[in-house]
C-alpha cells in the first residue's frame, strides 16, 4: 500500500472516530469506541482508534475524562463546566449538567480552592 494511500485511509477513519465523538452525548472509552467504530469501518483495529484519540487530544477537540479505578474515557472539549456519572452496572459513563457550586464552605481554614471534580455513581436509565 502506498504511502499517499495510508494517509487517506488514515484521515478517514480519523475523520469517522471524530464523527462519533460529535454525535455521541457521553464521554467514550477507547475500547468503546473500537466498538462502535467496526460495523462502520471493519477493518480499523484497535490501534488507530489510539492514534486518532491521540491526534484529537494534541488537536484539543477532545479531553480526557479520569475516573479513579476505570479505563480513560474522552469526550468533546466543553466550555461550560460539568460532572460525571458511572453507571456501576454497565460502567457506562455520562455527562452531568451543572455543578453544586458553594464548595468554598468545604475547604479547610486558610486553604484555597483551585478546583473540583464531580463523581456520581449508581445505576443509569438503561440498567
Amino acid at each position: 500500500m502506498s504511502l499517499r494511500m495510508k494517509e487517506k485511509r488514515k484521515t478517514q477513519q480519523q475523520m469517522l472516530i471524530r464523527g462519533l465523538f460529535q454525535h455521541t452525548e457521553r464521554p467514550l472509552s477507547a475500547q468503546e469506541l473500537f466498538e462502535a467504530m467496526v460495523p462502520i469501518q471493519p477493518s480499523i483495529g484497535i490501534a488507530t482508534v489510539y492514534r486518532g484519540i491521540k491526534s484529537l487530544l494534541e488537536e484539543g477537540f477532545i479531553a480526557p475524562v479520569e475516573i479513579p479505578g476505570t479505563s480513560p474515557r474522552y469526550e468533546r472539549t466543553s466550555a461550560h463546566h460539568h460532572h460525571h456519572f458511572l453507571c456501576r452496572k454497565c460502567d457506562r459513563v455520562f455527562a452531568v449538567a451543572g455543578c453544586p457550586g458553594q464548595l468554598e464552605k468545604l475547604v479547610p481554614p486558610g486553604f484555597k480552592l483551585a478546583s473540583h471534580r464531580i463523581i456520581l455513581e449508581g445505576k443509569c436509565v438503561s440498567c
